[in-house]
């Protein structure tokens, strides 16, 4: 079934987002850092069941197709992304719906959770490759990672192809020193205080080998989510949604049309 792409002004910002599907079962797809649905998405767009959901995954405000303005990295940025993604399905008249969260995006997903915790406006939440604090191993990998010119040009070429290469390494430095700043003036704090907060069942994934999200951030998931499950994929990676897709759609299909 084809995508359809198309923009929706919410607040401020124009967004850009991709539907596909035609089921009851209605899913909001959130990108991880400086990503979009093309880079972080399209598999599950494309090979998800579209009899049983309606799959709908957003450019976050500043990534992708959703610029311009530029994307804005001050603190709270993933609260302000969740009331806008709200928005967008209210907007497109998908309520109550499911979140795929990966990696920034999980936060933003528990986010949208804890927003809507006296509401029956979120069923069910799946997140993977996410963090709710900063450590100093973090802070290491992210500085080693920081300059995008000493990535592989297979992973650099999704992003130099969709915001050029100054942008790129604008938005990912950017996004990288934000992590960076809440280790030294907040304590790591992402979303710590929200966690215990978050009513929806919520299945954490995680792949054993994620140097991104170690896991000991799963674990705090579990103990910390009122009504979660965890489960751990071995050899996978940070990415295990692409890498492991038929792993990853067995065991959130299951979870979110027979739990």
């Amino acid at each position: 079934m084809a995508r359809e792409e198309a923009h929706c002004r919410v607040d401020d910002v124009s967004l850009n987002y991709v539907k596909a599907g035609r089921g009851d079962h209605y899913v909001l797809c959130l990108p991880g850092a400086i990503g979009s649905w093309q880079t972080d998405f399209k598999i599950v767009l494309d090979k998800f069941d579209h009899d049983d959901f309606t799959i709908v995954c957003w450019d976050p405000p500043g990534f992708g197709k959703s610029r311009p303005p530029n994307r804005d990295f001050s603190p709270g940025y993933n609260a302000r992304d969740a009331s806008k993604a709200f928005k967008l399905m209210q907007a497109l008249n998908l309520l109550p719906f499911s979140i795929f969260g990966w990696s920034d995006g999980g936060i933003t997903a528990l986010q949208i959770g804890f927003q809507q915790r006296n509401t029956d406006n979120v069923n069910k939440i799946v997140i993977w490759g996410s963090t709710s604090y900063v450590t100093e191993e973090m802070v290491m990998v992210y500085r080693g990672v920081m300059d995008t010119s000493k990535w592989s040009e297979h992973s650099r070429r999704p992003y130099v192809e969709m915001y050029g290469e100054e942008y790129f390494q604008w938005a990912w430095a950017n996004h990288l020193q934000a992590r960076i700043d809440l280790f030294e003036r907040h304590n790591g704090n992402k979303c710590r205080e929200i966690v215990p907060f978050v009513p929806q069942p919520v299945l954490i994934l995680h792949g054993k080998n994620d140097i991104y999200a170690t896991q000991e951030h799963p674990d705090f998931f579990l103990r910390t989510l009122p009504n979660s499950k965890l489960l751990i994929k071995d050899g996978a990676a940070h990415n295990l949604h692409i890498q492991h897709f038929n792993w990853f759609k067995q065991h959130v299909s299951d979870f979110l049309l027979n739990h």
